[in-house]
């Protein structure tokens, strides 16, 4: 079979997103990727499947730990390499993504940087309470409602091409 082989940029903005509520808490996630894959496919097909197989059956857990756990479906290894945060409410782990999934003829390779943002907020039955200002006022806060989800699935937000 002839095959091809392309180059796939992944799209500025998030590629998977999740949300819950717990207790008082509301926390939104989202999944962002930044670089370049090597696609190989049929020389006859399309890249159409590529997003699918790159960002479907995302799940993270952890959230309330120092290196969250992001895995997926396709087999991707995540590798966390820092947790930042942003005032007020957001905690951001970085790492890196290694890319080696196949579908029926798509192949995925490469290696991404990944970026997982928590963001963690007083839901609206919650009045005067104090905004984090810090990490430590973040984790103080936030981490045992962000223990207790356990893990989240995370769903695409892109759609196939």
């Amino acid at each position: 079979m002839d095959t091809r082989a392309c180059r796939y940029r992944v799209r500025d903005g998030p590629v998977a997103t999740g949300t819950a509520m717990i207790g008082k808490v509301a926390v939104a996630v989202h999944l962002l990727f930044q670089g370049e894959l090597d696609v190989r496919l049929p020389a006859s097909g399309d890249r159409s499947g590529t997003p699918k197989l790159l960002f479907d059956g995302r799940y993270v857990s952890g959230l309330d730990i120092p290196a969250a756990t992001v895995s997926s479906a396709a087999g991707h290894r995540f590798t966390p390499s820092a947790r930042t945060f942003r005032a007020p409410g957001t905690a951001v782990f970085h790492g890196r993504c290694e890319v080696d999934a196949r579908r029926d003829t798509l192949t995925l390779s490469g290696k991404l940087d990944n970026r997982l943002e928590v963001r963690a907020g007083w839901n609206s039955r919650v009045i005067g309470a104090a905004v984090p200002e810090s990490a430590a006022q973040w984790c103080e806060a936030f981490g045992a409602p962000l223990a207790a989800i356990g893990g989240m699935v995370l769903c695409p937000s892109v759609s196939p091409c």
